[in-house]
C-alpha cells in the first residue's frame, strides 16, 4: 500500500511539502525520486514536520474548517448561475470541491477552456488510473469567499453550459 499526503491545499501551497510512505516499493520510489530531484527544501520540510508533531496542524484545520467555502452554501445570488444539467457538488472536503458535470461534458476540455479565463480546475481523469471521472472536476476551495471567486464560478458555470 502507498500512502501519500501534502499540506499544499491546507497549509501553504508555496511550501510544496508532501510525503509518501512507499511500503514494499520504498527503495524503487527513492531511486526514482533521486533521479528526478537531488534535494528537497529542507527548512520547509522540517518546519512542517514540527508543526505536524506539535499538534499545530490539527488546530489549524479545526480553526479553518468553519470558514472554508465547502462548509457553506453558495451565496444566494450565485446559486441560479449553476447551469441546468450540472449535477453539482458530489463531495466537499475542507479545501476542495469534487463536482460532477452533466454526462457528455469532457472535464479535460473544460480544464483547457477554463485556463484561458485564468480559472484552474483539476479534471477528474487525473484522479483515475482507468480514465474514469471524465465529467468530474475538482475545484480548490482553500481561500476565503470573495467576489473574484464568485465571478470565477459564474464564468466556470457558463463554460460548463457550453460544453
Amino acid at each position: 500500500m502507498l500512502l501519500v499526503g501534502s499540506v499544499s491545499k491546507t497549509l501553504a501551497p508555496g511550501y510544496r511539502v508532501g510525503w509518501l510512505a512507499g511500503g514494499r516499493w520504498h527503495d524503487q520510489i527513492l531511486r526514482l525520486k533521486y533521479s528526478h530531484t537531488l534535494a528537497c527544501p529542507t527548512l520547509p520540510g522540517m518546519a512542517v514536520a514540527e508543526f505536524l508533531a506539535s499538534g499545530g496542524y490539527d488546530r489549524h484545520l479545526r480553526r479553518c474548517a468553519p470558514r472554508s467555502p465547502p462548509r457553506r452554501a453558495l451565496p444566494r445570488g450565485d446559486r441560479d448561475r449553476v447551469p441546468r444539467g450540472h449535477a453539482g457538488v458530489v463531495a466537499a472536503r475542507r479545501f476542495v470541491l469534487w463536482s460532477s458535470c452533466r454526462p457528455g461534458v469532457d472535464a479535460l476540455q473544460l480544464h483547457e477552456h477554463a485556463l484561458r479565463w485564468r480559472i484552474v480546475v483539476a479534471p477528474g481523469p487525473l484522479f483515475s488510473a482507468r480514465q474514469r471521472f471524465t465529467n468530474f472536476i475538482r475545484i480548490s476551495a482553500g481561500s476565503p469567499w470573495s467576489e473574484r471567486i464568485a465571478e470565477g464560478l459564474r464564468t466556470l458555470a457558463r463554460l460548463v453550459a457550453r460544453e
